[in-house]
This record gives structure tokens, sequence and C-alpha cells, in this order.
């Protein structure tokens, strides 16, 4: 979690105050932030929401120099832009009925 810190300082918050916006403990995000520990993956979802990121770029796997989301080298479609845009608009639980439906309907 390389980029937990950094976006909780870049957004002026203290730990007490972003553990508070997320309903858990100081110590639980302290130790993702010195990496003594790993969120789980809801967990992973609900700080990306929370800092209205992708999860790449909270795990620091992304360069946003542009601000364009790039998969595997190619810029998104306006398309798959706009996706994005109406799946961030739901509920965390609704976003992974859909990443289970969009799942099923790949294979």
């Amino acid at each position: 979690m390389l980029k937990l810190s950094e976006l909780r300082k870049e957004r002026c918050l203290t730990q007490v105050q972003l553990a508070t916006a997320l309903g858990m403990s100081v110590k639980k995000l302290a130790s993702w932030e010195q990496e003594r520990s790993q969120p789980c993956i809801e967990d992973i979802c609900l700080l990306a929401n929370y800092f209205q990121c992708s999860v790449d770029e909270l795990l620091g796997r992304e360069d946003y120099v542009t601000g364009n989301v790039v998969i595997q080298g190619a810029q998104l479609s306006a398309f798959d832009e706009r996706l994005l845009q109406v799946v961030h608009m739901l509920t965390l639980e609704d976003q992974y009925q859909v990443l289970g439906f969009a799942q099923a309907l790949a294979k």
C-alpha cells in the first residue's frame, strides 16, 4: 500500500480523520501505511472509492501523469470511460454484482 499515506497526506487528512471516515481503527490504518499488514480486497475497494482512484493507483501500479486511465498500454475508449463512471456511481455491493455478471458473460 505504498500510496495510502501519500493519498491521505495529499488531502491533508490525519490518520485519525481517515480512520473515522472509513469506520475503522487508527491502528489498522497505521499498520497498512507502515506495511506491517495488508488490507483485504473489500478494504482496498473501500479505500479506492474513498480516494476516488483506481486500485492500481492506490497500490502504486499506475502512473497518473496525464490523468488518463491506461489498460495494457492502450487508452480507454469513450465507452469504457462512461462505463467506469456509471459503475463508480453504484454502491460497492452493486459494483461487485456488476463485476460478477461481466465475468460470467466473458466466459
